[in-house]
């Protein structure tokens, strides 16, 4: 979403609270019909193939390696994939379109099992060496981190982890002048001024489940359904 848009409630993973924030039909989560501002929305209908669709522009994800089609918490069946950790994750591109060059948010539906491994990235336009861009991960502990453009040095970190099996949606802001901000299920854990210009341009891919980072993609281990910005 290219604005600075907060969830306007605070929902949990059952079907009723969802509603607040990601519309149902049908059993699918859908972003609120009122929202023209979203510029992506991938959300894993297909349920097969090697491809997911972006069904505001045309930046489609390219699926590498075998994440597997899977329905499961309050998604109809093909509304998320599972990711195993091992090479598995959506390059969905570096078009223009993709935009978040002024104020954004990115909105994912994410859950994780168990243990967890360092750096788990659930979405990202960035790399670990020029850091001009964004990514939601989980360290190894399960709590989740946000940061926008400055890397390392930007970084917010939830108090709480969530590795705990259940589905959470994870929400990163930003707005010039302003700065970040990091929510889990509508609720802010967090936020950072280090950094309130906003990214000019970007050089790396969108990338869905880890990094633009070929000797080290950081990829997640777990669930991830329903992406937006």
């Amino acid at each position: 979403v290219q604005t600075c848009a907060l969830p306007i409630s605070t929902p949990s993973t059952s079907d009723s609270s969802i509603q607040a924030y990601w519309k149902l039909d049908d059993n699918a989560v859908h972003p609120p019909n009122d929202d023209t501002n979203l510029i992506t929305y991938y959300d894993f209908t297909e349920g097969a193939g090697n491809t997911v669709a972006d069904s505001i522009n045309s930046n489609t994800c390219t699926i590498v390696g075998n994440p597997v089609w899977k329905g499961s918490g309050p998604f109809a069946t093909g509304d998320s994939m599972t990711f195993d950790g091992t090479g598995d994750w959506l390059d969905c591109g570096t078009n223009s379109s993709l935009g978040m060059t002024g104020d954004y948010s990115v909105v994912v539906w994410f859950r994780a099992t168990g243990v967890v491994a360092a750096n788990n990235v659930i979405v990202s336009r960035n790399d670990d060496g020029v850091n001009n861009g964004f990514y939601i991960k989980l360290n190894s502990s399960g709590q989740l981190l946000g940061s926008h453009k400055s890397g390392e040095t930007n970084v917010i970190t939830s108090t709480s982890s969530y590795n705990d099996s259940a589905w959470h949606l994870a929400t990163l802001t930003f707005k010039a002048g302003v700065g970040s901000e990091l929510f889990v299920d509508g609720v802010s854990v967090g936020s950072a001024t280090t950094t309130t210009t906003a990214i000019s341009s970007y050089t790396q891919k969108f990338i869905i489940g880890a990094k633009d980072y070929l000797s080290a993609p950081r990829p997640f281990i777990g669930d991830i359904g329903h992406v937006s910005t």
